[in-house]
C-alpha cells in the first residue's frame, strides 16, 4: 500500500501530459517541471514524523491563513485577488490552504466536546476565518469546496443533531443573504445560467457557451475518442481553458469514454485509499484523512460536474491533471502528510 499514492499519483501526471501535448503542447514542459516538484514534495512530506504535523497544527493553520490574508492584500488575477506573487512565482494560497487547515480543525475536533454548543462555535469560528478569506478574494468556487468538506468532519466529530440542525438552518439563510447582498454579478450569473440551463434563452451568456462546447466535446467522443490531435473543440479552439477548467472535456474528447473513464478510476483509487486509511487509524489523524478524502472527492465532482452542465463552472482544477502548479503542489503536499498520518495505527 505504501507505494499506492505515488504511482496512481504519477500515473495521473502522465496523462496530463499526454493531454497538454496534444491540446497545449507550449505548456507541457511546464507542467512536468510542477508534476516533478510535487512528487518530491509528496515524498518529503511523506518521510516527516507524524507527531510533527499534530505538534504544529496550529501553526500551519496560522500559516496559511496569513498566506490568504496576504493575497487578499497584495495578490491580484483577472480582477481578483488570488494570486500571490514571491520571488517571482506566483501561486493560489486557497489551493493550500484549503487542505493544510483541516489539520487544525480535525486536532480541535478530537479535543473538543461538539455536543456543547459553546465549543462547537470555537470550531466554526476558525472555519469562518479562512472560509471568509477565500470568499472576499472572491473565489466562491473554492470558499464552495472548503466548507462542505468541514459540515461532513463536524458530522462525524459526534456533533447532537441538534445542534446539527441548528448549524444548518443559520447556512441555509447566511446562503441566501450571500447570494442577495455579496455576491458578484458574475458569480450570481453562473449560477442562475446553471439553473435556467435547459430552459429556453435567446442572450446566452459566457458560462452557457463554456458549457456546451465542453458538451459538443464529450458528446462528440465516442468510446475510443478522436484521437490525440484530432479534437475539433479543442484543437480548433472552441473549447475554452481546454488546459485547465475544461481539460477533461478535451481529454474525453480525443481519448474517449475509455480514456474519461481511466481518469475517473485513478481518483476513485485515491479516494478510496483516503477513506479506507481513515477508518484504520486513530484521532486526529482519523479525521484530517476522512477531511482529506472529501475534500479530493468534492473537488474532483466539482470540476467534473462542470464540464458534464451538472453543476456550475466554478475554476477548480482536477488535481495531478489540470495545468497549473499550485494545486499540484498543494495535493502532493497534501498527500504526503496524509502517507505519513496513515501510520498511526488504531
Amino acid at each position: 500500500m505504501s507505494y499506492l499514492l505515488p504511482l496512481t499519483l504519477s500515473t495521473l501526471g502522465g496523462l496530463s501530459l499526454l493531454v497538454l501535448s496534444s491540446t497545449a503542447p507550449t505548456l507541457t514542459t511546464h507542467q512536468l517541471s510542477f508534476l516533478l516538484v510535487g512528487l518530491v514534495l509528496f515524498g518529503l512530506s511523506s518521510q516527516v514524523k507524524k507527531a510533527f504535523y499534530l505538534k504544529h497544527a496550529l501553526l500551519i493553520y496560522l500559516a496559511v491563513t496569513f498566506l490568504l490574508l496576504a493575497t487578499l492584500v497584495l495578490g491580484g488575477g483577472r480582477g481578483t485577488r488570488r494570486w500571490l506573487s514571491l520571488a517571482g512565482l506566483s501561486f493560489q494560497a486557497s489551493q493550500l490552504a484549503v487542505p493544510m487547515v483541516g489539520l487544525w480543525l480535525s486536532l480541535l475536533a478530537s479535543q473538543l466536546n461538539l455536543k456543547k454548543l459553546k465549543e462547537l462555535f470555537i470550531l466554526v469560528g476558525f472555519v469562518l476565518l479562512p472560509a471568509a478569506l477565500i470568499f472576499l478574494e472572491p473565489d466562491l468556487g473554492a470558499t464552495l469546496w472548503f466548507l462542505l468538506p468541514v459540515a461532513g468532519l463536524i458530522f462525524v466529530s459526534g456533533v447532537s443533531l441538534k445542534h446539527l440542525f441548528l448549524l444548518s438552518g443559520v447556512g441555509l439563510l447566511s446562503s441566501l443573504l450571500v447570494f442577495s447582498l455579496a455576491l458578484k454579478p458574475y458569480q450570481k450569473e453562473r449560477i442562475k445560467s446553471f439553473l435556467t440551463a435547459n430552459k429556453t434563452n435567446s442572450n446566452q451568456t459566457a458560462s452557457d457557451y463554456n458549457r456546451d462546447q465542453a458538451l459538443i466535446a464529450i458528446g462528440s467522443a465516442g468510446l475510443w475518442g478522436k484521437g490525440f490531435g484530432g479534437g475539433t473543440q479543442s484543437q480548433l479552439k472552441f473549447l475554452p481553458e481546454k488546459h485547465t477548467d475544461f481539460i477533461f472535456a478535451s481529454a474525453t474528447e480525443e481519448g474517449g469514454v475509455v480514456f474519461a473513464l481511466i481518469l475517473i478510476s485513478l481518483y476513485l483509487i485515491i479516494f478510496s485509499f483516503l477513506l479506507s486509511q481513515a477508518k484504520k487509524t486513530s484521532q486526529p489523524a482519523n479525521f484530517f484523512l476522512f477531511y482529506l478524502a472529501v475534500l479530493f472527492g468534492w473537488q474532483v465532482i466539482i470540476n467534473l460536474g462542470g464540464n458534464l452542465g451538472l453543476l456550475p463552472i466554478t475554476g477548480l482544477p482536477l488535481p495531478f491533471f489540470s495545468y497549473g502548479g499550485s494545486s499540484i503542489a498543494s495535493w502532493a503536499l497534501s498527500l504526503g502528510i496524509a502517507q505519513s498520518l496513515k501510520k498511526l495505527s488504531k
